[in-house]
């Protein structure tokens, strides 16, 4: 009876294997870059996979095999990669990984045939399958890495991204998703994204929205392309240094940027807001599209940076935020654009409490991990160090409103490393007014403090003859 089975099997195995031929279909061709590759046993489907030679795939892809008669298994390697397949066994080791096979290695003939798409995969080729000329294209060298690979993919719009042979590596869900993220957080250009929408499928593949059609994308694309250039050449001026150059484009962003504010509180803030496309295109965003807008304009001058991803702290209200770290002088500075836009609106008003500070300061009222990115301490660029705007006591903040008042500015701003509410009050205005070198005085003006950074700033001075 076991002889009976035996002899069965074999002719039902060969009857599955060459019923292809058998039904005049065209024999399936495998090609390895470009050049097709030739057996000494013709490819067949089993099971719905392509099987084919164990010495003549393995060979033709640069790896080692061995082929242990005893526990009739067979071993390939290349490189860093180990492959391990059990005759008519479905379970399979890829780098010390098991991995359940749709079809196991089997011995046909005499010749041991292995399933084509694991082999090549799990030596990190890229395999796909063309039906209508019953062909198998394999790629080599398609993963320099994760990160390349979803790059790649995001370039080129594809609706889905291939990642298995990293998640066989031993990439996680979160790992694939992390690449991902960063990614479009880190790449103005990338406005075109849909994270909401986006989805990580178990067997190793991104599924990716788009927020339009190639053509409707690329279209959109140019036209950011020629407003960033647009921008730079209309407010960087010969012989800027980065410093210069850095101001002048946090310049631009807040005085051509309307906080999203309605949509913040209703909780529908529409992707737009979040891209460089929404702010310097449309002119209105929140943090994630005020970050990327001035890293995009940042690149476009040369001058070095990268988004922060983190928590904020407004007013007891922690949410998640984005701002800048910039490279200025040999330097790293912390700096957040998106707070330094008055909110309402402010008609052409600048802060300036968030431009190029140190870790320390910001720590006040923002969250990051610190091991992420290169440590801020300077304060060279800071805008208040760098103009001689600092005061560590009353007698100097005094002395340098009074210089301010002199020149008959409308906005004075004034870091006080010192700040206390009893100390720093309206009143010096009054003090200000007194003083009898002045022939005018100011009539109106606005008061605010931000007691986090120490800031305080008087704007919209109007100035009338002395009384």
């Amino acid at each position: 009876m076991k002889r009976f089975i035996s002899v069965f099997t074999a002719v039902f195995l060969a009857a599955t294997l060459f019923s292809s031929s058998a039904l005049g279909q065209e024999p399936v061709k495998v090609v390895l870059n470009g050049e097709n590759l030739s057996f000494d046993v013709p490819p067949v489907i089993m099971d719905n996979r392509t099987m084919v030679p164990m010495r003549g795939i393995f060979e033709a892809m640069g790896a080692k095999v061995n082929w242990d008669q005893g526990t009739r298994t067979v071993t390939g390697t290349k490189g860093g990669s180990t492959v391990i397949l059990k005759i008519d066994s479905k379970d399979a080791l890829a780098d010390n990984r098991h991995i359940a096979l749709d079809a196991a290695a089997v011995i046909v003939d005499g010749r041991t045939l292995v399933p084509l798409r694991f082999i090549s995969e799990s030596l990190g080729a890229l395999v796909d399958w063309d039906q209508a000329s019953r062909t198998v294209r394999i790629s080599t060298a398609v993963y320099g890495s994760l990160y390349d690979t979803v790059k790649e993919g995001l370039e080129e719009m594809k609706n889905t991204i291939d990642v298995s042979y990293f998640v066989r590596k031993g990439a996680s869900k979160d790992e694939v998703e992390s690449v991902l993220y960063s990614l479009v957080e880190q790449t103005p250009d990338y406005f075109y994204v849909s994270l909401g929408e986006s989805k990580y499928r178990p067997e190793g593949v991104l599924e990716i929205s788009y927020t339009g059609s190639k053509d409707a994308v690329r279209a959109m694309k140019n036209s950011l392309k020629e407003k960033v250039e647009q921008v730079v050449g209309s407010v960087i001026k010969p012989g800027m240094d980065d410093y210069e150059k850095e101001l002048a484009l946090h310049e631009y962003i807040v005085t051509h940027t309307r906080y999203d504010e309605e949509n913040v509180k209703n909780n529908t803030i529409p992707q737009e807001s979040t891209t460089a496309y929404g702010v310097l295109m449309k002119g209105t965003g929140v943090c994630g599209g005020y970050s990327k807008a001035m890293k995009m304009l940042l690149d476009q001058v040369g001058i070095e940076s990268m988004i922060i991803v983190g928590d904020a702290d407004s007013g007891g209200n922690v949410e998640k935020h984005a701002w800048n770290l910039v490279k200025i002088g040999g330097e790293y500075y912390q700096l957040d654009v998106t707070w330094d836009d008055p909110v309402p609106d402010g008609n052409g008003r600048v802060h300036y409490a968030y431009f190029n500070v140190t870790d320390e300061q910001i720590s006040a009222t923002h969250r990051w991990e610190k091991d992420q990115y290169p440590a801020c301490s300077s304060t060279k660029y800071n805008y208040f160090y760098k103009n001689s705007l600092v005061a560590n006591s009353y007698s100097e903040f005094y002395f340098l409103l009074l210089k301010a008042v002199r020149a008959r500015q409308t906005d004075i701003f004034v870091k006080v490393n010192n700040y206390s509410d009893s100390v720093y009050t309206s009143d010096v205005l009054q003090q200000v007014d007194n003083d009898p070198t002045l022939e005018f005085y100011a009539k109106s003006c606005y008061w605010g403090v931000d007691k986090d950074m120490g800031i305080i700033e008087i704007t919209g001075i109007e100035y009338m003859p002395a009384r």
